[in-house]
């Protein structure tokens, strides 16, 4: 049986949910996914997979807000039938080898506790940083000083997805 709901909070859960995913349904080993949540576009993931024979892959997530908001404009929502497009793109070794650099050298260094930002933010982006091979999670809304150390990480993955 299909969920509905009128309430937009668990609407946005549950995109959140879709578009993290639990590391067991993915085919290769989550190394590292990365999330940008901006207040008024589509919503995506971009998600680096090790593979077992040791290349990487590059799987992209979005959730697609704009159709699915002008579907429900009754604001009447479908919480199983959000538009989630997923694409993959597997990485050469000069680019899987240039990424496992990026990613071990963040790997090496201390990263902060939090990287969120002391002052007020109204909108704007919320990104999302998962380091799998550290156990550990990040969230800010906007790229500061405690952001420096992974700034290799998501330039590169947001210039490699574009």
């Amino acid at each position: 049986m299909e969920r509905f709901t009128n309430n937009l909070w668990l609407l946005y859960e549950r995109a959140r949910h879709e578009l993290f995913p639990a590391p067991g349904i993915l085919q290769a080993d989550l190394w590292v996914r990365f999330g940008v949540l901006p207040s008024f576009q589509s919503w995506f993931t971009i998600a680096v997979l090790r593979e077992p024979h040791g290349g990487l892959t590059l799987l992209r997530r979005e959730w697609d807000c704009g159709y699915d908001f002008r579907r429900y404009h009754l604001k009447i929502y479908n919480l199983d039938r959000l538009r989630i497009t997923q694409t993959h793109r597997r990485l050469g070794y000069s680019e899987s080898r240039k990424l496992t650099g990026i990613i071990s050298r963040i790997e090496l260094t201390p990263l902060p506790d939090s990287m969120r930002e002391t002052g007020i933010v109204i909108d704007g982006v919320d990104y999302k940083l998962e380091l799998r091979g550290l156990g550990k999670e990040f969230e800010w809304k906007l790229f500061n000083e405690r952001t420096k150390a992974i700034e290799p990480l998501t330039d590169y993955l947001l210039t490699e997805e574009s």
